[in-house]
């Protein structure tokens, strides 16, 4: 009946609107009328106005139904392939099999503790700044956020062998030199990452080579060799030659901080992936460890910095730098890095630690039509599924989340798609006292961020011995969801569906 009556008044409105608009136009115009000028503007045109608004508004909903049908298509395909071929109860656990967090290692403008960004986030301070050194096209400071301490010139020196090492590798990178940003995220690398390498040295033990001349008992199956699994983002704006000087680099200062667990036990990848798809990465390496009955350790890293001319410069020209005037919506530089330990339940926790490690469930990693940079209206409804999906691999109920932290921001689009989702998913949490928006304080710091956001919401989910959800929204396209608990989570019974 309602519908009925919204009709009615709607067609009213359109004949109300024409009629006068006609008449008065006969009036000025001194038209004569005819009978045929009376049935056509004052009959059919507003049942023709009519007729066409309800045809717009149908083609709109169907479109929206079918934009609708698309996402979640496309939501159902990703957490397809980090999951194995189903095999019943055997699936189901996987689907919400958990990780450890071993340890959290990172350093940012915000603080170099995952309790520092989080005490920066809810002061809202230190924001980014105008930067002393970087400058636009009309010779203005820069909004950015700028590590203070960090020099360079110890990797500087350092690198004079490197380059030649990487030169050698490629005919073309000869005589070619890192750029100023490359070596700004090197070393904002450099203590996460020796720290997470002596970190391991506590568990050398289990990294001891085995003996081949051991006895084994019969039938067993001698134990595989246990590794370190090494997987690091990149910034996909690093000319291969950078990347490469990176690699070397990683692999030196692994062999000098690595006394307890043989050089051949890491394997070191380098990947030019988003923090979603570095994630992505892990939890795929994480199950295949699991279903070959493997133990070995995976440390994840990133490292990521805007602060040169170049990298600035590479910002404007994709019109995707902060201006005031120009570009309100942009983003401010900022330069983090990141590493994390995980290992699968059941390794034995850090030794002198006296909390628990915090257990990640699995993540959802989902990837949206267009940039959220670009022009348009903003959806939610990506980050919802992606939301959504997180809860149901960690059986959780929305309600139960007593927390959130994420990498958005307050100026750019990320935050309306954040609080599209917070207030139709998590109505509950407090602005204020409940969520942690990191990117207020670090400005953009790519994968580095991402893996800051998950070391944050597994520091909060143990502060508060309650759930928390870790979403990253900081690259253009890829969204991610992941929930940190503080403890294991209690053996639910396999039910037949997964």
């Amino acid at each position: 009946m309602s519908k009925f009556i919204a009709g009615a008044l709607l067609f009213l409105l359109i004949t109300a609107l024409l009629w006068t608009s006609v008449l008065w136009h006969w009036e000025s115009t001194r038209h004569n009328m005819s009978v045929s000028d009376i049935v056509i503007y004052l009959g059919l045109l507003p049942l023709a106005c009519f007729g066409l608004l309800l045809a717009l508004r149908w083609a709109w909903r169907g479109a929206g139904e079918r934009q609708a049908a698309a996402a979640a298509a496309r939501a159902s395909a990703v957490p397809a392939c980090t999951a194995a071929a189903p095999d019943g109860a055997g699936e189901e656990a996987r689907r919400h099999a958990t990780t450890l967090l071993l340890g959290a290692w990172l350093r940012s403008a915000a603080g170099d503790a995952a309790a520092d960004l989080m005490d920066a986030a809810k002061a809202g301070e230190p924001r980014p700044s105008l930067d002393a050194e970087l400058r636009d096209d009309n010779g203005m400071p820069l909004m950015a956020a700028r590590i203070a301490d960090l020099d360079t010139a110890e990797l500087e020196e350092a690198a004079v062998l490197l380059v030649a090492a990487t030169a050698a590798q490629q005919p073309e990178w000869q005589g070619m030199q890192p750029a100023a940003h490359v070596l700004r995220a090197l070393t904002a690398l450099q203590p996460p990452l020796t720290d997470a390498v002596l970190a391991l040295q506590s568990w050398g033990g289990r990294f001891a080579p085995t003996d081949p001349q051991a006895p084994i008992p019969a039938g067993a199956a001698r134990p595989p060799q246990r590794l370190v699994r090494m997987l690091v983002a990149l910034p996909d704006t690093w000319q291969a030659f950078e990347r490469g000087f990176a690699q070397l680099w990683i692999e030196q200062l692994v062999k000098e901080h690595s006394t307890e667990i043989p050089a051949q036990c890491f394997r070191i990848e380098t990947h030019t992936a988003s923090g979603p798809e570095l994630w992505l990465k892990a939890d795929q390496l994480m199950q295949g460890l699991a279903r070959e009955s493997r133990d070995d350790a995976v440390l994840l890293a990133a490292a990521h910095s805007d602060l040169s001319d170049e990298a600035a410069t590479a910002l404007e020209n994709a019109q995707r730098l902060f201006s005031a005037a120009a570009r309100p919506k942009g983003v401010m530089p900022g330069e983090a890095a990141t590493a994390l330990l995980l290992a699968l339940p059941g390794w034995p926790a850090p030794p002198h630690e006296e909390r628990s490690p915090a257990h990640l469930h699995r993540p959802a990693v989902m990837r949206r039509d267009k940039s959220i940079e670009a022009a348009g209206k903003v959806s939610s409804e990506l980050l919802l599924q992606a939301c959504t999906q997180a809860f149901a691999a960690s059986r959780l109920e929305a309600g139960d989340l007593k927390a959130l932290v994420c990498d958005a921001d307050q100026h750019t689009p990320r935050s309306t798609e954040l609080f599209g989702t917070t207030l139709v998913l998590l109505p509950d949490l407090d602005p204020t006292e409940d969520m942690r928006v990191l990117g207020t304080v670090t400005g953009h710091t790519g994968a580095a961020g991402t893996l800051a956001v998950i070391a944050a919401a597994a520091e909060q989910a143990r502060s508060l011995e309650a759930p928390c959800v870790a979403l990253s929204l900081i690259d253009p396209f890829f969204r991610l969801a992941v929930v940190a608990r503080p403890h294991a989570p209690e053996a639910v019974p396999s039910s037949p569906a997964a």
